[in-house]
């Protein structure tokens, strides 16, 4: 025999037990919705910071290219000593740097008097080859 009230409550715990599984999935599918949102969101965001992060290297590398060039500009490029040294500086000089270079030579021609200055921009080799170059041109 059964007791009837002791099948009443398996049946009501049954009932229970189906909704907790019904809340559960429901509970589930919810936090696979907002995960699946969060994970957008995150690839998104990720990409922005990506593209971000690229465009502030090349800033970066432009900033380090200027100061390297400003600094060389700056450093051992003057006097220019030889002819060899001369073709180094031309061929170092671009659109984008060779407003460093014609500040640079300035600021050495604007020390003294011109011919004092125009030593710590050329070395003597160089004057005297275009003198020399001068006074052949006007010769022959």
């Amino acid at each position: 025999m059964e007791n009837p009230i002791l099948r009443q409550e398996y049946t009501e715990l049954r009932r229970e037990v189906e909704g907790i599984k019904t809340s559960v999935e429901e509970l589930r599918g919810d936090v696979m919705a907002a995960l699946d949102n969060m994970s957008k969101t995150i690839k998104s965001e990720l990409s922005f910071i990506v593209d971000k992060l690229g465009t502030q290297s090349a800033y970066l590398k432009q900033i380090a290219k200027r100061d390297a060039t400003s600094t060389e500009a700056q450093g051992s490029t003057f006097p220019i000593s030889s002819e060899e040294d001369l073709m180094g500086v031309d061929l170092k000089i671009l659109p984008e740097n060779r407003h460093i270079y014609i500040t640079k030579m300035k600021e050495l021609l604007l020390q003294a008097t011109l011919s004092k200055s125009i030593k710590s921009v050329l070395g003597e080799e160089i004057i005297m080859s275009t003198i020399l170059m001068a006074l052949s041109a006007r010769r022959g």
